[in-house]
Protein backbone atom coordinates (compact mmCIF):
# COMPACT_ATOMS: atom_id res chain seq x y z
CA UNK A 1 0.00 0.00 0.00
CA UNK A 2 1.35 3.12 -1.11
CA UNK A 3 2.29 6.02 1.43
CA UNK A 4 2.31 3.33 4.35
CA UNK A 5 6.01 2.00 4.24
CA UNK A 6 6.08 3.09 8.27
CA UNK A 7 4.17 1.34 10.37
CA UNK A 8 3.56 3.70 13.03
CA UNK A 9 3.67 0.80 15.77
CA UNK A 10 5.77 -1.07 18.00
CA UNK A 11 5.06 -4.75 19.01
CA UNK A 12 5.28 -5.56 22.99
CA UNK A 13 8.45 -7.91 23.79
CA UNK A 14 6.27 -10.84 24.34
CA UNK A 15 4.25 -10.52 21.88
CA UNK A 16 3.48 -10.96 18.15
CA UNK A 17 -0.33 -10.57 18.37
CA UNK A 18 -0.81 -7.35 16.46
CA UNK A 19 -4.47 -6.60 18.82
CA UNK A 20 -1.31 -6.03 21.19
CA UNK A 21 0.60 -3.63 19.76
CA UNK A 22 1.57 -0.28 21.44
CA UNK A 23 -0.22 2.21 19.11
CA UNK A 24 0.48 6.15 19.59
CA UNK A 25 -2.49 8.51 19.58
CA UNK A 26 -1.24 10.33 17.01
CA UNK A 27 -2.84 13.52 15.88
CA UNK A 28 -6.91 13.72 17.39
CA UNK A 29 -8.98 14.13 14.83
CA UNK A 30 -12.23 14.27 17.35
CA UNK A 31 -12.77 14.79 21.07
CA UNK A 32 -15.63 14.03 23.49
CA UNK A 33 -16.33 15.68 27.15
CA UNK A 34 -18.04 13.60 29.82
CA UNK A 35 -19.12 14.03 33.07
CA UNK A 36 -19.24 11.19 35.50
CA UNK A 37 -22.54 11.83 36.96
CA UNK A 38 -21.50 10.58 40.45
CA UNK A 39 -17.95 11.80 40.63
CA UNK A 40 -18.67 14.92 38.53
CA UNK A 41 -15.18 14.51 36.88
CA UNK A 42 -14.41 15.54 33.48
CA UNK A 43 -13.44 12.70 31.01
CA UNK A 44 -12.23 13.56 27.44
CA UNK A 45 -12.33 10.86 25.03
CA UNK A 46 -9.75 11.68 21.79
CA UNK A 47 -9.58 10.21 18.97
CA UNK A 48 -7.02 9.60 16.48
CA UNK A 49 -6.39 9.33 13.01
CA UNK A 50 -6.70 5.59 12.09
CA UNK A 51 -3.35 3.96 11.02
CA UNK A 52 -2.58 1.18 8.52
CA UNK A 53 -0.30 -1.75 10.28
CA UNK A 54 -0.92 -4.38 8.29
CA UNK A 55 -0.50 -8.14 9.12
CA UNK A 56 -4.73 -8.77 8.86
CA UNK A 57 -6.12 -6.47 11.12
CA UNK A 58 -4.64 -3.70 8.41
CA UNK A 59 -5.88 -0.84 10.44
CA UNK A 60 -6.10 0.33 13.93
CA UNK A 61 -8.05 3.85 15.32
CA UNK A 62 -6.32 4.78 18.48
CA UNK A 63 -8.17 6.40 21.38
CA UNK A 64 -7.32 7.83 25.01
CA UNK A 65 -9.81 8.42 27.89
CA UNK A 66 -8.10 10.76 30.34
CA UNK A 67 -9.36 12.36 33.53
CA UNK A 68 -9.60 9.05 35.66
CA UNK A 69 -6.10 9.84 36.88
CA UNK A 70 -4.13 7.95 34.46
CA UNK A 71 -4.79 7.54 30.89
CA UNK A 72 -6.42 4.87 29.02
CA UNK A 73 -4.23 4.24 25.33
CA UNK A 74 -6.28 1.43 23.46
CA UNK A 75 -7.54 1.41 20.29
CA UNK A 76 -9.98 -0.27 17.78
CA UNK A 77 -8.87 -2.70 15.07
CA UNK A 78 -10.29 -2.78 11.44
CA UNK A 79 -9.83 -4.58 7.99
CA UNK A 80 -10.07 -0.59 6.42
CA UNK A 81 -9.46 3.16 7.77
CA UNK A 82 -12.95 3.44 7.59
CA UNK A 83 -14.27 0.15 9.32
CA UNK A 84 -11.51 1.17 12.31
CA UNK A 85 -12.94 4.33 12.72
CA UNK A 86 -16.46 3.43 12.83
CA UNK A 87 -15.57 0.18 15.41
CA UNK A 88 -13.41 2.65 17.96
CA UNK A 89 -16.98 4.71 19.08
CA UNK A 90 -17.84 0.89 20.24
CA UNK A 91 -14.64 0.25 21.91
CA UNK A 92 -14.80 3.73 23.66
CA UNK A 93 -17.82 2.82 24.82
CA UNK A 94 -17.11 0.19 26.12
CA UNK A 95 -14.01 0.63 27.83
CA UNK A 96 -15.73 3.26 29.68
CA UNK A 97 -18.81 1.31 30.55
CA UNK A 98 -16.08 -0.94 32.41
CA UNK A 99 -15.48 1.49 34.67
CA UNK A 100 -18.45 1.08 36.03
CA UNK A 101 -19.87 4.58 36.33
CA UNK A 102 -22.51 6.34 34.29
CA UNK A 103 -21.49 9.46 32.45
CA UNK A 104 -23.03 12.36 30.98
CA UNK A 105 -23.23 14.37 27.79
CA UNK A 106 -24.01 17.77 26.91
CA UNK A 107 -25.17 18.82 30.46
CA UNK A 108 -28.25 15.83 29.61
CA UNK A 109 -28.19 12.45 31.04
CA UNK A 110 -30.26 11.42 29.18
CA UNK A 111 -27.70 11.43 25.94
CA UNK A 112 -25.52 8.90 28.34
CA UNK A 113 -22.62 9.02 26.41
CA UNK A 114 -24.12 9.53 22.82
CA UNK A 115 -22.60 7.12 21.19
CA UNK A 116 -25.53 5.16 19.10
CA UNK A 117 -25.72 1.13 19.95
CA UNK A 118 -25.25 -0.60 16.19
CA UNK A 119 -27.67 -3.25 15.43
CA UNK A 120 -25.93 -5.50 13.57
CA UNK A 121 -24.38 -8.01 15.24
CA UNK A 122 -21.76 -9.36 12.48
CA UNK A 123 -23.99 -12.12 11.31
CA UNK A 124 -24.79 -12.35 7.51
CA UNK A 125 -28.33 -13.50 8.14
CA UNK A 126 -30.98 -12.76 5.64
CA UNK A 127 -33.80 -10.25 7.34
CA UNK A 128 -31.78 -9.98 10.69
CA UNK A 129 -30.85 -6.72 10.35
CA UNK A 130 -34.30 -5.39 9.14
CA UNK A 131 -36.37 -7.32 11.95
CA UNK A 132 -34.17 -5.87 14.69
CA UNK A 133 -33.99 -2.20 13.38
CA UNK A 134 -38.04 -3.17 12.96
CA UNK A 135 -38.45 -3.95 16.80
CA UNK A 136 -36.47 -1.25 17.51
CA UNK A 137 -38.64 1.34 16.22
CA UNK A 138 -41.64 -0.62 17.69
CA UNK A 139 -40.71 -0.14 21.12
CA UNK A 140 -39.69 3.37 21.13
CA UNK A 141 -42.73 3.62 20.14
CA UNK A 142 -44.39 1.83 22.63
CA UNK A 143 -41.83 3.47 25.11
CA UNK A 144 -42.71 7.20 23.83
CA UNK A 145 -46.62 6.36 23.99
CA UNK A 146 -46.36 5.72 28.09
CA UNK A 147 -44.24 8.58 28.31
CA UNK A 148 -47.00 10.66 26.84
CA UNK A 149 -49.46 9.37 28.89
CA UNK A 150 -48.14 9.55 32.12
Amino acid sequence: MTGHASFLHTRNSNSNNPMEYKITLGTVIANRILIATDTKQRITLSIGNPKYIGEGWDWVCPYRISGFGKPILAHAHGIDALQALQLVTIAAKHTLADTGLKFSWLDDDNWSMGFPEPLNPGFNIPGLEERLKELVVEEIARWLKRGSEN
